[in-house]
């Protein structure tokens, strides 16, 4: 299948939080920038040990009720929260996710990134509580474990494993996939590397082929995305498997942002262009 004006490739159903993204009615609430993991692809800092207050866009929104009200002014659908570790901040997040509830009721999308480091039965609990919808798992930064994600099934209604597409792990995830479906997991998530000042040495030294477009991209990190839904396709895998492409995140995702601007700066003389 294809959305999105031809710029996204899945098979089955999009998981409701990327239908937000597509659209362009999602915020990514990043919580802090420490985690528990030292990723090769993270396009963060690593060695930066200084946290940082919630942000999004490049705004601070260390006051929830604040952070509400910038996505009830803009129309948001879905909230997604991310970090570093955004389960670093558990007691930040449950805060926030009661704020919303609390003003904006059920009809917003709700979903969490973490790589399992610090999930357990109780912290599951209080999210469930909360009333996040979704989990999302970055298994490549636990060297592919799926206790975590296993667990969560138990207690969260959507749990979905989203990782970078990494060439030399296609053996390994391929071998998973049908592990994912049978423990029940909604969607699988493949991103495309990138590279940033943070991390392009790493693929300097794996011989990636880097790609000129807005956001360098790594060839064979979408080869590899392709390959795994080849593979699903022809083994009748019936986990949904979405590509997320970086030329895909740099048109939907920015003309999004510029498009929710745009009732508040846009002039009655002034026209739309395709990009937003």
């Amino acid at each position: 299948n294809y959305h999105f004006e031809m710029n996204k490739i899945c098979t089955g159903r999009l998981s409701p939080g990327c239908i937000t993204c597509g659209q362009g009615s999602w915020s990514c609430l990043f919580v802090g920038t420490l985690c528990t993991a030292n990723c090769f692809y993270c396009p963060q800092d690593r060695k930066n040990r200084k946290d940082h207050p919630p942000v999004e866009s490049g705004l601070l929104f260390d006051n929830p009720d604040e952070y509400v009200d910038y996505l009830e002014k803009f129309r948001f659908r879905g909230v997604g929260f991310s970090g570093g570790e955004p389960l670093l901040k558990l007691d930040m997040i449950l805060e926030y996710i009661r704020k919303i509830r609390e003003r904006l009721g059920g009809g917003i999308y709700l979903w969490l990134y973490t790589n399992g480091d610090l999930i357990d039965q109780k912290k599951l609990m209080l999210l469930k509580e909360v009333g996040i919808n979704e989990i999302r798992f970055d298994i490549a930064a636990r060297k592919y474990d799926l206790k975590a994600v296993e667990l969560a099934t138990h207690f969260i209604e959507k749990v979905t494993v989203e990782i970078p597409a990494i060439p030399e792990d296609y053996e390994i995830v391929k071998r998973r996939l049908p592990q994912l479906e049978a423990i029940g997991v909604a969607h699988l998530n493949l991103h495309q590397l990138f590279a940033s000042p943070h991390c392009y040495q790493q693929f300097v030294e794996r011989n990636y082929t880097f790609l000129h477009q807005p956001e360098i991209a790594i060839l064979e990190s979408e080869m590899t995305a392709l390959r795994l839904i080849e593979y699903a396709l022809h083994h009748k895998i019936s986990l949904p498997i979405n590509y997320c492409s970086s030329i895909y995140k740099h048109r939907l995702q920015k003309s999004g942002y510029r498009n929710r601007l745009q009732p508040f700066i846009k002039e009655p003389f002034e026209e739309t262009t395709e990009s937003g």
